[in-house]
C-alpha cells in the first residue's frame, strides 16, 4: 500500500512540475521571451533637493544589457552572459576568510552555471522581468567593501576604464526546479571606456554554500559575514 501511495504522490508531484513548466513556457510565448507589463524606460525621478529635472531617458545601451544577460541565462546561453559581466573570482584563505584573486574565466563561469541550471538553462525558466528603477551610482556609494562587485573594476584591460556605474533594480517571476517565487534584485552595471561597453558587474560566489540563484536573482550579499582580505 506505501509503494501504491508514493507513486501516486510521484505522478501528482510530476504533473504539478509540468504544469508550472508550461504555463512558464505559454507566459514567455505571449513575449517572444519575456512578459513586460512594467516596462520602466527612464530613471526614477530625483529625490526633493536634486536637480530640476524629473526625469531622465536611459543611457543607450544599458537597459539591453540587462535585459540580454537574464535572457540569455535562462536560454543557457552562458558563454554570452560571460561576454557582458565581470564576475570577481575567490580563494578561501581561512575560517570564512576570502581573498580575491581576479576574475572568473569564462569556462569556470559557463562549469558553474551547467552545474546549478544545467545545459540550456534546463533548470531555470526566467518567466517575467521589469526594469523598475536605474540611478548613477555616485563615487562617494562606489565602496568595495559595501558592493564587493564593485572589484572587479581592478582588473579592467589596459585601455579600458569605467566611465559611469548604475545601480538598476530588476524584479519579476522566476520558475526554478517546479519551485516558482518573485524576484527583485538591485544591480550595478558599468558603462567602460575604451569601446569595453556595458557590463554586469558580479559579486562571485565564495564556496559551495552559495549558489548565483540567490546573488544573482535576490538582493544578498554573500560576504556580509565574511571576511575579505587583499592580497
Amino acid at each position: 500500500m506505501s509503494q501504491v501511495s508514493r507513486s501516486g504522490h510521484n505522478v501528482r508531484f510530476i504533473i504539478i512540475c509540468l504544469a508550472l513548466f508550461l504555463g512558464g513556457g505559454f507566459l514567455r510565448s505571449q513575449s517572444g521571451w519575456l512578459t513586460l507589463p512594467r516596462q520602466v524606460e527612464t530613471l526614477a525621478p530625483p529625490a526633493a533637493g536634486e536637480p530640476s529635472e524629473q526625469q531622465e531617458q536611459l543611457p543607450p545601451g544599458l537597459r539591453e544589457t540587462v535585459f540580454n544577460f537574464y535572457e540569455w541565462i535562462d536560454r543557457g546561453y552562458y558563454k554570452e552572459a560571460y561576454q557582458i559581466s565581470l564576475e570577481n573570482k575567490w580563494l578561501e584563505r581561512g575560517p570564512d576568510t576570502y581573498v580575491r584573486v581576479g576574475l572568473t574565466s569564462q569556462d569556470e563561469f559557463v562549469d558553474a552555471l551547467n552545474r546549478e541550471w544545467r545545459v540550456n538553462g534546463t533548470d531555470l525558466s526566467v518567466v517575467t522581468m521589469d526594469l523598475l528603477t536605474a540611478d548613477r551610482l555616485l563615487p562617494e556609494r562606489r565602496t568595495p567593501s559595501e558592493r564587493p562587485e564593485l572589484y572587479t573594476l581592478n582588473d579592467l584591460p589596459p585601455g579600458i576604464q569605467a566611465e559611469d556605474i548604475y545601480e538598476v533594480k530588476v524584479a519579476g517571476l522566476v520558475i526554478e526546479r517546479c519551485s516558482t517565487w518573485e524576484w527583485d534584485k538591485k544591480l550595478l552595471v558599468a558603462k567602460l571606456g575604451g569601446t569595453g561597453g556595458w557590463k554586469i558587474l558580479l559579486p562571485g560566489i565564495p564556496d559551495a554554500r552559495f549558489l548565483r540563484m540567490e546573488v544573482w536573482f535576490l538582493d544578498r550579499n554573500p560576504f556580509t559575514e565574511l571576511h575579505i582580505v587583499q592580497e
